[in-house]
């Protein structure tokens, strides 16, 4: 009878607790020709020794598992180290210019310096144009030129 019927049932639970189990036959507690003393000896003797071999198989178990786990470990780091010195490579061959790129920065600085040579060259034929027509044009406008 499950408890949760019974409760709040005064019937229910007389008969609950009036109920008794049916004893333990003995055959079924003691060994066919033993004393009921010598019954629980082997027994115990057998739980014992089945305790010490689970004990043995479990302790023998987590020294295997972590030894795989030692070893997983290793693995992991050898993997690691290698990916790490694989991305640092890759990193340093992507951010270091081929020589492409070096040809063609090359040729854009040798452009920019002519570019800049040539803004310069102008500048001083404008200068000199520049002086060469005031010292005309003074020398015009002096009244001693005119004379």
């Amino acid at each position: 009878m499950i408890t949760g019927d019974i409760e709040g049932n005064p019937d229910a639970m007389a008969s609950y607790g009036s109920y008794t189990p049916e004893p333990v036959p003995e055959s079924m507690v003691a060994l066919a020709g033993a004393p009921p003393l010598m019954v629980g000896i082997p027994t115990g003797v057998m739980l014992d020794l089945v305790g010490h071999a689970a004990t043995a198989g479990f302790l023998a178990r987590m020294v295997q598992g972590i030894e795989q786990s030692v070893a997983n470990a290793a693995t992991v780091q050898l993997a690691s180290t290698k990916y790490d010195t694989a991305d640092q490579a890759s990193a340093i061959t992507i951010n270091a210019p081929s020589a492409a790129d070096i040809t063609e920065i090359l040729g854009v600085l040798t452009k920019t310096v002519n570019l800049g040579g040539k803004v310069i060259d102008l500048a001083q034929k404008a200068s000199a144009l520049g002086q060469s027509g005031d010292s005309t044009d003074a020398t015009a406008d002096t009244p001693a030129a005119s004379a």
